[in-house]
C-alpha cells in the first residue's frame, strides 16, 4: 500500500456530511485485509482514530476482525484520556470561577462536543483553559493551592518573563491528564494580537452547568486556522477541525474576515480554508468570499501544504519552515516582529543552556542569539 493512499479514506472519515460517508464506504470497501494495519497506523499519526472508528461503525463487514478490535481498544483508551482531561478542565474552571476568574475552553473535548456532539471524538491528552493575561499569575497560584503542580520550575524572574513572552503553563494533579493554563493564543514571537480578553468577551456558554465558556462561532474557526498554521498543517486532524467549524455553519464571514484583518492573520485563515477544501473536501459557502480572500502567495503556500500532506513527507522544518511561517503573514511589520522576537526573546531552552542568577536575567536577551547561532552552525556541520 502506498503510504499516502490512506489520506482520502481518513479525510472521508473525518469530514462531515452524507457525501463524505458515501465516499468513505466506497474507499473502505476497496481495501484488502492486509492494508488495514497501515490505515490504523496512519489514523494514529493523524490523530483521527476516534473519527475513523465512528465511520466504521456505520458499515458492516469491511474491516478484518483483528483490525477492528485493535482500533476499538485504541479508541477506548483515547476516550478515557479525553474524558479524564474534561474532568480536569471542569474542576479547574470551577475553582477559578469561585475566585471570579472567567475561563474559556480551547480545543480538546469541548471542541469535539461542538463539532461532533461527543467529547471523546477528538484525540486529547490534556485540557487547554484560557484566562485573561492579567489573571494568569493568580490563576496559577489558585491551581497550585488546589492541588495542581506546575510541571515547569521557574525562578521569580523566569516566571515573570514567561508570563510576558509565552502563552501557557502546564499543570498536573497526580496521574490525571495535564491541564494547560493559557493566557494567549500563541507565544509573543508569533505576533498575533488576538487578546484573551477579547475572546472571553465574545465567548458563548459551553453547556448547562459548565464553569468555562467556549469560543464564539467566528473565533472557533479563527483559532482552528491559527492552530493549524502554528503546527504547519502537519496532520489531518488540524484540517478536520477547520472543516468541522465551516460545516457547523452560523459564521458571520464579514466579522471573521474583519477580525482576521485586524489581527494580521487573513492569509493564515485563507490558507487554512484552502488546504481544508482540498484535503477534507470542505464546502465553503459563497459568503466566505474565498476568491477575494487568498492572494498568490497564500495560494502557493496552501498548494505546498496540501501536496506535502498528500505525499506523506511532513511539513518543512528549519530555515525553510521559518520562511514558510513568515510568508503566512501578509503584513511586513508582523514578519519583522516575528523575526525580531524569535531572535531576542529568551525561552526555557535558553534558561537551561546557561543558568544565571535572577539579578543577571536580562543577559538572556543577549545570550539567545548566540545559542541560536550555535544550533544553526551545528546543523550545518552535520
Amino acid at each position: 500500500m502506498n503510504p499516502t493512499d490512506h489520506l482520502p479514506l481518513l479525510a472521508a472519515a473525518a469530514a462531515p456530511g452524507a457525501a463524505a460517508r458515501v465516499r468513505f464506504h466506497r474507499l473502505a470497501g476497496s481495501l484488502d485485509p492486509e492494508q488495514w494495519p497501515a490505515v490504523l497506523d496512519a489514523a494514529e499519526r493523524h490523530r483521527l482514530r476516534p473519527l475513523l472508528h465512528r465511520a466504521l461503525q456505520r458499515t458492516t463487514g469491511l474491516v478484518p476482525f483483528a483490525a477492528q478490535e485493535s482500533l476499538a481498544e485504541a479508541v477506548r483508551h483515547d476516550a478515557v484520556l479525553a474524558l479524564a482531561a474534561l474532568r480536569e478542565g471542569r474542576a479547574a474552571a470551577a475553582l477559578l470561577a469561585e475566585a471570579g476568574i472567567a475561563s474559556l475552553a480551547l480545543k480538546g473535548p469541548v471542541l469535539a462536543c461542538a463539532l461532533h456532539g461527543d467529547p471523546a471524538l477528538r484525540a486529547a491528552g490534556d485540557f487547554d483553559l484560557l484566562v485573561a493575561r492579567r489573571h494568569a499569575a493568580r490563576a496559577g497560584a489558585l491551581l497550585a493551592d488546589g492541588g495542581w503542580a506546575c510541571a515547569v520550575h521557574l525562578t521569580p524572574r523566569m516566571a515573570a518573563s514567561h508570563l510576558r513572552t509565552q502563552h501557557e503553563l502546564p499543570f498536573r494533579r497526580g496521574a490525571a491528564p495535564v491541564l494547560e493554563l493559557h493566557w494567549a493564543v500563541a507565544q509573543r514571537h508569533w505576533a498575533v494580537p488576538l487578546a484573551a480578553e477579547a475572546l472571553l468577551t465574545r465567548a458563548q456558554p459551553a453547556g448547562p452547568g459548565e464553569a468555562f465558556g467556549q469560543p464564539s462561532t467566528e473565533d472557533r474557526l479563527l483559532l482552528a486556522c491559527i492552530h493549524g498554521a502554528r503546527h504547519r498543517f502537519a496532520t489531518l486532524d488540524l484540517l478536520a477541525d477547520v472543516a468541522g467549524c465551516v460545516a457547523l455553519g452560523g459564521i458571520d464571514w464579514n466579522r471573521l474576515w474583519a477580525e482576521a484583518e485586524r489581527a494580521g492573520v487573513r492569509r493564515i485563515v485563507a490558507v487554512a480554508l484552502a488546504v481544508a477544501e482540498r484535503t477534507m473536501d470542505a464546502r465553503l459557502p459563497a459568503a466566505a468570499g474565498r476568491p477575494l480572500s487568498i492572494d498568490r502567495t497564500g495560494g502557493l503556500l496552501a498548494a505546498r501544504a496540501a501536496e506535502r500532506l498528500e505525499r506523506g513527507v511532513g511539513p518543512v522544518t528549519g530555515w525553510r519552515g521559518l520562511r514558510a511561517e513568515l510568508l503566512l503573514r501578509e503584513r511586513r511589520a508582523d514578519r519583522v516582529r516575528r523575526l525580531g522576537r524569535l531572535a531576542l526573546t529568551p525561552t526555557a531552552g535558553d534558561w537551561g543552556w546557561v543558568r544565571l542568577p535572577d539579578p543577571l536575567h536580562p543577559l538572556y536577551h543577549a545570550l539567545r542569539p548566540v545559542r541560536l547561532l550555535g544550533v544553526a552552525w551545528g546543523r550545518l556541520r552535520s
